[in-house]
């Protein structure tokens, strides 16, 4: 069912009506903000959706879950540069023993993805980092410094059509595992 304006307000089973999620609130720029689902109100509802948004640029700020009238399950914030785009992002979930993470991610002065750091709530910390040749094409992706390496424009494609990825430059596995693993595959043969 829609608004008079028409954004959805509620989903339902069309075959007997049971509410899937109602929209109860929406913002000026038409995102909903209270949403409850499993139910049509707040008091039948298994789970409530209340999400924030920057009203002078419409970007998420905040999104919380839980069940209805409990503390939420899951917060998560985001933060955006002046770009738009997302620099710093939040996730608190009391589900799972209070685990968090925070992700922070730049941009060049193109605002091209250059890198992400995510740090979990148990001190483990996943870095990731992009570059990028003078046409704009990505050159690598690396992940805790494994990368994959892309060339493009070889075997006479387009300047921009990727010809080469050469994925993992640094070793997947250690060499102990790896001589293991082809003296396991050569007493098969």
């Amino acid at each position: 069912m829609s608004s008079v304006t028409g954004y959805p307000e509620r989903l339902t089973r069309a075959r007997d009506g049971s509410v899937y999620a109602v929209v109860a609130a929406m913002d000026a720029w038409g995102h909903a903000t209270l949403v409850y689902e499993g139910g049509s109100t707040a008091s039948t509802a298994a789970v409530t959706l209340v999400r924030g948004y920057d009203q002078a640029t419409g970007l998420a700020l905040s999104t919380e879950a839980g069940p209805t009238n409990a503390a939420p399950l899951v917060h998560l914030v985001t933060h955006w540069d002046g770009f738009g785009n997302l620099a710093r992002r939040s996730l608190h979930t009391s589900a799972m023993a209070g685990t968090s993470t925070e992700d922070n991610i730049t941009y060049d002065a193109l605002n091209r993805l250059t890198g992400s750091t995510t740090t979990l709530s148990g001190g483990g910390t996943l870095t990731q980092s992009y570059s990028y040749d003078a046409t704009g094409n990505r050159t690598a992706a690396c992940a805790n410094g494994t990368c994959n390496d892309y060339s493009y424009g070889g075997g006479g494609a387009g300047p921009h059509a990727l010809s080469a990825a050469n994925p993992l430059r640094a070793a997947r596995r250690p060499p102990q595992e790896k001589t293991q693993l082809k003296e396991k595959h050569r007493s098969r043969c």
